[in-house]
C-alpha cells in the first residue's frame, strides 16, 4: 500500500518536475525523494518519470497517478478540515486559494493578519478550482475564498484585492529575435478554471496558438518549463515578477492586453465574526 507521505512527495515532484525542489517542499534530502519515487514505481509496476534531455517529465502512467494523487490529497485535506471545523472556535479563520495566490501574496500577508489580530488562528487551504472554493465558502467549509473573476450569481460579497497583467514570456537563456518567436512551442496550463480561461483568451487574441503546444497541469509547471527554455509561457505578472526583476525571463511583445483580477469572496454573515472581519480588512491592504 502506498504511504501518504510518498504521495505527497510525488505530488511536489510531479508539480515541479524537480526532485531537489520537491525535497525542499517536504524538508527531505534529494536521495530520500528519489527513494520514495522509486518505491512508488515498484508498487505500481510502472515508471512515473522519464528523462528528456536534462529534464524530467511525467510518463503517461505518471500523469494518471498524478491526477489520482491530487484527488486523494484533496479528500484527505477536506477530511482534516472537517475534523478541525467540528471543534472550531471563534478565533479560527479558514482561507482557501489557489497555490499561486497563496505563494505570491497570502503567505506574505500572514504577518500583517496576525499583527492586526493577535488572537486569530489561520487555516490555509490550497484549492485550485474557483468553483470548489465558491462551494466551500457557500457550505461554510471556508470563511474566505480567493477566486479569479467575479461571481455575482453566488450571492456572496466580492472584494477585489489584486489585478495582474497577463504576459507571454520566454527564458532569457534562449537567444532569439522577434522573427523566431513562432518556432518556440507554447507551454499551456490545461486546467479549465476562470484563471486558465483568461489565459486562453489572451493566447487566442494574440494568435499565440498557431504553434506546437505542450500542455501541463499547473501554473508552476508552466513557469518551470519556461525557465528550462522549453518554449513560451503565458502567465500573470505576479507569478513571474521575481524572474522579470532578475532578468531570467523576457516578455514577448503582444497586441492585446488582458489582466486577471483576484477577489475575496465570503458570505455576508461572515462579517458578524470579528476575526473574519479583521482578516478581510487586512486583505484590503494587499
Amino acid at each position: 500500500m502506498v504511504e501518504i507521505r510518498n504521495l505527497k512527495t510525488f505530488y511536489y515532484a510531479a508539480t515541479t518536475l524537480n526532485f531537489s525542489e520537491a525535497a525542499k517542499q517536504m524538508n527531505y534530502t534529494q536521495p530520500a525523494v528519489t527513494l520514495q519515487i522509486k518505491k512508488m514505481e515498484e508498487e505500481f509496476g510502472c515508471e512515473l518519470f522519464k528523462q528528456v534531455g536534462k529534464y524530467k517529465e511525467l510518463t503517461e502512467s505518471g500523469v494518471i497517478v498524478f491526477e489520482a494523487t491530487k484527488k486523494i490529497l484533496n479528500i484527505l485535506s477536506s477530511m482534516e478540515s472537517d475534523l478541525k471545523h467540528s471543534g472550531k472556535n471563534e478565533t479560527q479563520v479558514s482561507i482557501a486559494s489557489d497555490i499561486n495566490f497563496l505563494k505570491n501574496h497570502l503567505l506574505k500577508k500572514l504577518e500583517d493578519i496576525y499583527l492586526n489580530d493577535q488572537e486569530i488562528t489561520v487555516e490555509l487551504n490550497v484549492v485550485e478550482d474557483s468553483t470548489d472554493i465558491l462551494l466551500g465558502v457557500q457550505n461554510k467549509k471556508y470563511d474566505i475564498g480567493v477566486v479569479h473573476g467575479k461571481y455575482e450569481e453566488w450571492n456572496m460579497k466580492c472584494l477585489e484585492v489584486q489585478k495582474n497583467q497577463v504576459l507571454a514570456i520566454y527564458s532569457s537563456k534562449i537567444d532569439i529575435n522577434s522573427d523566431d518567436y513562432n518556432r518556440l512551442p507554447l507551454i499551456k496550463y490545461k486546467k479549465r478554471t476562470m484563471y486558465s480561461s483568461i489565459l486562453s483568451r489572451f493566447i487566442e487574441e494574440n494568435q499565440l496558438d498557431n504553434r506546437r503546444t505542450i500542455e501541463v497541469d499547473s501554473i508552476e509547471m508552466v513557469r518551470n518549463s519556461v525557465m528550462k527554455g522549453l518554449g513560451i509561457g503565458v502567465l500573470t505578472e505576479d507569478v513571474v515578477k521575481t524572474d522579470l526583476d532578475n532578468q531570467r525571463v523576457k516578455i514577448v511583445p503582444t497586441q492585446v492586453a488582458l489582466s486577471i483580477d483576484a477577489n475575496l469572496v465570503f458570505l455576508p454573515t461572515a462579517l458578524e465574526r470579528k476575526h473574519v472581519k479583521r482578516a478581510i480588512e487586512t486583505f484590503e491592504k494587499i
